[in-house]
């Protein structure tokens, strides 16, 4: 389980990188590198695995807010 990230080509000029970050307790922090640079957070949930860990994946959505306050 590894960080993964790509470019992406807008325009000539302009690219859009996502960073993709496993939400593993292990590496789920490794976000907090990326933050400050981010313009933009998207949060995905595995819709199978949401009933058993539903509290753990609320406290996950707040971490970046959490991080910047």
């Amino acid at each position: 389980m590894q960080m993964n990230s790509s470019v992406y080509p807008l325009t000539s000029h302009k690219t859009f990188r996502i960073i993709d970050v496993p939400g593993h307790p292990r590496i789920r922090n490794q976000f907090q590198e990326h933050l400050l640079n981010a313009k933009a957070i998207g949060f995905v949930v595995d819709a199978s695995t949401i009933s058993r860990n539903g509290v753990a994946v609320a406290e996950c959505v707040f971490l970046p807010y959490e991080t910047l306050a």
